[in-house]
């Protein structure tokens, strides 16, 4: 532009030195005239300075924004320097007094460690005699604990034997109680034999048996049933007590017969219905077994041979036995 602006100006230059200065009114025309070119020629140039200008004017103000904005972030972050500098000198000194807590703590923790040291030592040295002397208290405690089972051992075999031979002398004293019983009801026997008898007879349907009334049911009847029946009568359930009066039993007509005895009181303790021990037995092969655990009353087989059976069972007979009155 700067060209086209310069040649139209020398070409006016030229035209206007052509022509003659023949009046002032025709140099005023043609001074207007070349003024009016000039601006318009110079008007682009203007605009670009203006455009430039105010875009240079608007990078100063964003740029002093800028700088002001960035003025201010500067001035916090100093603060905040100023203030991190502050703690961090507040944090040296914390740390410091830290430091020194620690090395006192760590001299304390020495001491103790060495008093800890040396008061274990004395207790472990303690601890070591009473363990000493716990050791000899055990091995005599040991020495009379096995002193003392010995004797108790010896007191149990002792008592064994004991008990052992008072059941024979018992057994040895009923059987001849019973034998006793026996010659004199045959002495009595004999007795009545030969003279008007003292004794009454036993009752019709009763047999009698050295001194005893004996009952065969002909009915049957479960055992709780049986013994009642047997009390009514002022009887009670046959109590058999040697193997004269087995024999003697077992002479019937091939029933099965409950008998007085039980284990109703203590599971696997026969005892007769009067609450005696029993002193003879007549159990059968593999019998008392207690089958499914429910057969706690006793009744004796056909061939006389004793078993224990439910008391709930009604398939059985029963004897019944009272002394005779004398």
């Amino acid at each position: 532009m700067e060209r086209v602006g310069y040649s139209e100006w020398k070409d006016t230059d030229q035209l206007s030195l052509a022509e003659p200065k023949s009046s002032s009114k025709s140099w005023s025309a043609a001074g207007s005239r070349l003024l009016l070119m000039g601006c318009w020629a110079t008007l682009p140039r203007y605009l670009v300075m203006v455009v430039t200008l105010i875009l240079w004017g608007s990078l100063l103000s964003i740029m002093l924004t800028k700088g002001s904005e960035t003025s201010v972030e500067l001035g916090l972050l100093q603060e905040e320097q100023n203030r991190l500098s502050t703690n961090g000198s507040e944090m040296l000194e914390q740390l410091e007094t830290i430091k020194k807590k620690l090395e006192t703590m760590g001299s304390q923790q020495q001491e103790s460690k060495q008093k800890l040291e040396a008061l274990s030592t004395q207790q472990l040295e303690t601890i070591k005699r009473k363990l000493e002397v716990l050791g000899s208290q055990h091995l005599e405690i040991k020495s009379q604990a096995s002193t003392r089972s010995e004797a108790l051992r010896r007191l149990q075999d002792e008592q064994s034997r004991l008990s052992t031979r008072v059941t024979k002398e018992l057994d040895q004293t009923g059987k001849a109680l019973e034998d006793l019983r026996s010659e004199m009801f045959r002495v009595v026997g004999a007795s009545q034999s030969g003279n008007a008898s003292s004794c009454k007879p036993c009752p019709p349907g009763w047999r009698n048996f050295e001194g005893s009334c004996y009952f065969f049911s002909s009915t049957t009847l479960l055992w709780p049933q049986a013994k009642d029946n047997c009390i009514e009568h002022g009887a009670h359930l046959v109590i058999i007590n040697n193997q004269h009066e087995q024999d003697f039993l077992t002479q019937n007509d091939g029933k099965g017969y409950w008998i007085g005895l039980t284990d109703m009181e203590s599971e696997g303790t026969h005892k007769w219905i009067d609450g005696t021990d029993l002193t003879f037995t007549y159990w059968n092969t593999g019998e008392p077994n207690d089958s499914r655990g429910v057969e706690d009353c006793v009744m004796m087989l056909t061939h006389g041979r004793w078993n224990d059976f439910r008391c709930t069972s009604d398939s059985d007979n029963w004897i019944c036995e009272k002394k005779q009155i004398c």
